[in-house]
């Protein structure tokens, strides 16, 4: 029961920052532009992936913490820098046997990181007012997927640490 507290109260201060975000984005807008609040198309997909993305990563850090016994420390030090070496290393397509399997591994290695399935829209139909994304929905089910998987294993070897 504790450790499911604990990631609900971290859950609830995640998307509590997540809105604060919005909000404070939007006073921005009111700044230079006039008000106008948009939540259709891309805006909305926008948002919905700005909270789901930083649930799948605590979700992702605090599995890797409770599953590295002593090293706690070292998995919140290296996790961005290993995330972004996968991520470039899954990007990057060589055309030796030695770089082709270095790329599989990592491109393997980087589905499991919730970040991987963030887009960046490109070209002028894809900011388009109504323009679709047939790959939103089944990216942003495989985050909530993660983040669920990784708070049951978080949850499961809490258990354990406190027994």
């Amino acid at each position: 029961r504790y450790a499911l507290g604990a990631i609900c109260v971290d859950v609830a201060g995640i998307i509590a920052a997540s809105l604060m975000t919005v909000l404070a984005l939007y006073v921005c807008q009111l700044l230079f532009e006039s008000p106008r609040l948009d939540f259709s198309g891309i805006n909305g997909r926008a948002i919905a992936m700005g909270i789901a993305c930083p649930l799948g990563w605590y979700a992702l850090v605090c599995a890797a913490t409770t599953w590295i016994h002593r090293a706690f420390g070292a998995v919140l030090g290296f996790a961005w820098p290993v995330a972004i070496l996968v991520g470039i290393l899954a990007a990057i397509h060589p055309h030796n046997a030695v770089g082709l399997f270095i790329h599989d591994v990592a491109w393997a290695l980087s589905r499991l990181n919730p970040m991987s399935y963030v887009t960046i829209p490109s070209g002028p139909d894809s900011l388009a007012f109504g323009s679709s994304d047939p790959t939103f929905l089944p990216r942003i089910g495989v985050v909530v997927l993660l983040f669920v998987i990784y708070c049951a294993l978080a949850i499961a070897k809490w258990q354990r640490m406190e027994a």
